[in-house]
């Protein structure tokens, strides 16, 4: 067992480096010297051994990470598994996840080389860039700083891949059967087009970067080893073309031709098991290949499969334009192979052949033919429940449609649409470990079933759905659409509008759904999603029209489920809208129309929803036991989605109130409950719920620790609106970090995706809000400025109102000031307006006025200790402008307090301005040593409008001429940087009061 272990290691360690166990392939010609040309095949080395055994120079005798060593906190090393031409990789144990995973590091003797890290990195992006369980996924990118080395080394991990390559199962057993070989060349094929799709060419395909990995519903084809991947030129989806000026051929189709070539081959070998060009003679290899001659797999294999073939034969075309347009495409011709499949497929002649030997005749085997590729139809009971169960999905009624289709697959296994149908549903259930088990068996009983094209092709789209793969599922979609029978088409427009809705895209949905209503008006599984989608888009009035034509619809079909389903949507609507009111007074109707159904998920839906109306209605001791109740049944009819859920709602609304100690703990419940019923999309939202209270309650690492275990999934299934939202908690993170070029760069790169969702610029004025405040941290204030003014709410208002002040220009400051002032009138806002009294006072105490800045600051306990800079900072700071003995303790008072909290700026920011109030009554020796603490935190940052003055601070305390001068020299430097990054605003700066006599320090 051991020796067979570290032979999975060994595989795992070939594929993520390149190094083929079968040694260089010769239709990719790599050069003799090329170290991924090195050590191919040979057993795991020690470390001593790897440079003989390479080639290479060992790095210092030994790899760069130990045994147990702890890479960032979380990645325990608990084997080494080998080193390549450029890097280590590790078999590591995930302590956060508590599984395995493979970790890959640079090499350290080649990470001092800024090209090689370069090269590293880019190899990381491009494998980040593609998520598809046909290609090996990448989970997590860092540094790390080891135990045995002097500098910071890159990393990231991946998926641990054990398995045999694809070139190691041809040399073992020859070529493959069509059964064996035709759902990997599906695999591949699809893996392929999801790295075109991304932009990326690989470059290097070939069977040795075929990993083949056992699991419970068959082997998984897994593509690897990204390291000589490319960029598309085209940068376009694989079967689009874009011709260039200049040298006038489809430069996107060239590149993704290349590896369609690519595929060629290795189908070749997996038909034959040998390649086409391995002829002795070197240069008739070389005329085949340039030729496209003598290239036919039946020369080798006469009775090989037409099907399989005439696709080798289109993949090595000598002409790019004449091979398979696109991966996808190839996947198709061997899907489409592979569903006529039987567990005995026999050929028509085979039939013929059998019948003269028995005596039956030609035309009863002619007949019998016919029959036995006779497409698959459901029996009558199975298609029963099928369409009840469709129609169930339709009214968005999904714990119904998923019993329906439970049924309909008990009664016919075989089912194959059923299966997919069913692993809708349980994706809409937040159910996404059981949605892929039910695909897994759609396709298998597709392989063993003759479905007909148009079912083949509703299964193709049902799997791209289920995969969130939305832009390939939407010509499928169109196409069932636009071909379908006038009876039929109201339902397709529906399924139109339903995938819209899934990519984000309100406007299309909303057109879906009125094309189904105009054909069919009376729909009501339409004007239940129409109400739906105009309720996303806050159009509130037209959503309960809506609403209530589809519940007068369902009460007239006697549909207890839709009218229940259509009830619940529209208190979750006028919930969201502030009127609790009239929602409560429905969830009694709908409780009475649910118990005609008899169903206890949506009993427990709506006494989770009568939970959060109380809340919103202000009785939290009703609120609080209802939900109660609720999660409880919850977990006692095992709907650990529904339970989590509910878990979350309560959570939320604690966090809503402020109340974090009491939210932490139901969170971290939920979070158990997710994990236990492998509930993945509410596990990954528990994770950033509790990121989001991390952060709120400033414990960055801990909120990073979570959204690093919740983006993952976010972003490999699809979900844009969640992702952005984590990429939002990320960057509040970075933010409390002082991590602002991290934080801005990941706020700017996630606004454009916040910017094309189409929910009333909520996401994008969240990403922008967050961008200010790392914009604002930087110091770089106009273009943090720029961000806030483009966000609603008086937040926003107030962020404007301060840093117009601070910039000096104090006619927009008043003007923003009194905007903030009107919006409290009309919507009271208690922290706000202790802030509000905060700023005032910090502008009274610009000015020397320190009497109107003490009145001008809030009570204690109001809120204002929440400000920046908070209302005890400036009682201290007065109290030292008018030389009272207690201001210093005062003062490192509230500058411990804010370093316990870990508000690093906030602190620094005391700091300096304590220095300032010091300075200024003459009291040289706490000035000089708290300057150059805060300068300890801004110089680094390069924040340089807090640079400047704290050299002027420093060079004003100095007792040393040389001393001071330097400090003077520095300040001046900051200053001129300072001037590049605010090139229209620093004389109005430069005429703050308090900001002048800084300036004047400077001269003189």
């Amino acid at each position: 067992m051991a020796r067979e272990h570290w032979e999975s290691m060994k595989k795992l360690f070939n594929f993520a480096f390149g190094d083929s166990p079968a040694g260089p392939r010769r239709h990719a010609a790599p050069s003799a010297a090329s170290p991924r040309n090195r050590g191919a095949g040979q057993s795991p080395r020690t470390p001593e051994q790897v440079g003989s055994a390479t080639g290479e120079p060992p790095p210092r005798g030994s790899f760069s990470l130990a045994l147990g060593e702890l890479v960032t906190g979380r990645y325990r090393i608990t084997r080494v598994i080998g080193c390549g031409g450029m890097g280590e990789v590790y078999e590591a144990q995930d302590e956060f996840l508590k599984e395995a995973i493979a970790l890959k590091t640079l090499r350290v003797d080649l990470a001092r080389d800024e090209g090689i890290v370069r090269r590293f990195q880019r190899e990381i992006q491009l494998a980040r860039k593609v998520t598809h369980p046909n290609i090996c996924r990448v989970f997590e990118t860092g540094r790390h700083e080891s135990v045995r080395s002097d500098i910071s080394e890159p990393f990231f991990t991946m998926e641990l891949l054990i398995g045999e390559t694809l070139s190691e199962r041809i040399r073992r057993e020859g070529r493959l059967s069509r059964a064996e070989a035709f759902p990997i060349a599906v695999q591949i094929a699809e893996g392929l087009q999801a790295a075109h799709e991304a932009g990326i060419v690989h470059a290097d395909f070939k069977s040795g970067n075929v990993l083949l990995v056992p699991g419970t519903h068959g082997e998984r084809a897994v593509i690897t080893d990204f390291g000589l991947a490319r960029i598309d030129p085209a940068t376009v989806p694989a079967d689009e073309t874009r011709t260039t000026s200049a040298m006038g051929h489809v430069v996107g189709t060239v590149s993704v031709a290349s590896d369609i070539y690519s595929l060629g081959i290795v189908l070749f070998e997996m038909a034959t098991g040998k390649l086409p060009f391995e002829g002795r003679h070197v240069i008739k290899a070389a005329v085949q290949r340039v030729s496209g001659e003598g290239i036919s797999a039946r020369s080798l294999v006469p009775n090989l499969d037409s099907r399989w073939d005439a696709a080798i034969a289109r993949c090595l075309q000598k002409e790019p334009e004449r091979r398979f347009a696109s991966a996808g495409d190839l996947a198709d011709w061997f899907r489409e192979g592979t569903w006529r499949m039987s567990p005995r497929y026999w050929t028509r002649r085979e039939w013929i052949r059998i019948g003269a030997v028995t005596g039956i005749p030609v035309v009863a085997a002619g007949g019998y033919w016919v029959w036995f590729r006779k497409p698959y139809h459901a029996q009558p009971v199975a298609l029963g429940w099928y369409q009840k169960g469709v129609a169930a999905l339709h009214s968005m009624t999904y714990e119904a449609a998923r019993r329906a289709f439970e049924r309909a697959v008990e009664a016919e296994p075989g089912f194959a649409l059923a299966h997919a149908s069913l692993a809708r549903a349980y994706e809409e259930l937040d159910y996404s470990e059981l949605a892929n088990e039910s695909m897994l068996r759609a396709m298998t009983a597709a392989q063993e079933s003759r479905l007909s094209s148009e079912d083949a092709r509703k299964l193709r789209a049902l799997e791209f759905l289920v995969s969130h793969d939305y832009v390939r599922a939407k010509p499928l979609f169109q196409q069932f659409e636009d071909s379908a029978s006038p009876g039929e088409k109201p339902a397709e427009a529906l399924e139109s509008g339903w995938l819209a809705e899934k990519g984000d895209d309100t406007k299309g949905a909303e057109a879906a759904y009125r094309r189904a209503l105009k054909l069919n008006p009376g729909y009501a599984a339409a004007k239940l999603r129409l109400g739906f989608i105009l309720g996303r888009r806050r159009q509130v009035p037209a959503a309960l029209k809506a609403f209530q034509e589809a519940e007068d619809l369902y009460s007239a079909s006697s549909d207890y489920e839709g009218v229940t389903e259509t009830l619940l949507q529209k208190v979750n609507l006028l919930n969201r809208s502030s009127r609790s009111a009239e929602a409560m007074p429905l969830i009694q109707k709908a409780l009475v129309a649910s118990s005609t159904v008899g169903s206890p998920y949506k009993q427990i839906r709506l006494q989770l929803l009568q939970s959060v109306t109380a809340r919103n209605l202000g009785d939290t001791k009703q609120a609080g036991a209802l939900a109660r109740q609720a999660i409880d049944a919850a977990i006692t009819e095992r709907m650990d989605n529904l339970a989590t859920a509910g878990l979350m709602d309560l959570g939320n609304a604690f966090l809503k109130d402020g109340d974090l100690s009491s939210a932490e703990p139901i969170f971290r419940k939920a979070l158990d409950v997710a994990r236990r019923g492998k509930v993945r999309r509410l596990e990954a939202r528990a994770l950033a719920s509790l990121a989001s209270l991390c952060e709120q309650q400033h414990r960055p690492e801990e909120a990073k620790q979570f959204i690093d275990l919740a983006t993952p999934f976010f972003r490999q299934a699809g979900y844009r609106r969640e992702f952005i939202q984590a990429m939002a908690i990320l960057g509040g993170v970075y933010q409390q970090e002082a991590k602002y070029d991290e934080g801005i760069q990941v706020l700017q790169e996630t606004l454009a995706s916040a910017i094309q969702l189409d929910d009333n610029k909520l996401t994008e004025s969240l990403i922008r809000q967050r961008l200010g405040d790392c914009l604002r941290g930087q110091g770089a204030w106009p273009a943090a400025l720029e961000q806030f003014e483009l966000i609603q709410g008086s937040s926003a208002k107030f962020a404007c109102t301060q840093l117009y002040w601070r910039l000096g220009r104090s006619q927009d400051a008043a003007r923003r000031l009194s905007e903030v002032q009107q919006a409290l009138k009309k919507s009271p806002d208690q922290t706000m307006l202790s802030k509000l009294r905060v700023l005032q006072a910090e502008m009274a105490y610009a000015k020397g006025h320190w009497a109107e800045a003490l009145q001008a600051l809030p009570p204690a306990g109001s809120g204002g200790e929440k400000a920046e800079p908070s209302a005890d900072l400036i009682r201290a700071l007065v109290t030292i402008r008018t030389r009272r003995s207690q201001g210093a303790d005062l003062v490192n008072g509230e500058i411990q307090r804010l370093d316990q909290a870990g508000r690093q700026h906030e602190a620094a920011w005391a700091r300096l301005s304590a220095a300032e109030a010091f300075v200024a009554v003459g009291n040289r020796g706490p000035a000089l040593s708290l300057a150059a603490e805060a300068l300890g935190f801004f110089e680094p940052r390069r924040i340089w409008e807090a640079v400047w003055r704290g050299h002027v601070v420093s060079a004003l305390a100095s007792q040393e001429a040389a001393e001071a001068e330097a400090h003077r020299t520095k300040a001046r430097d900051a200053l001129a940087q300072l001037k590049i990054l605010w090139p229209s605003d620093m004389n109005n700066y430069l005429g703050r009061p308090d900001i002048k006599p800084l300036f004047d320090g400077i001269r003189i």
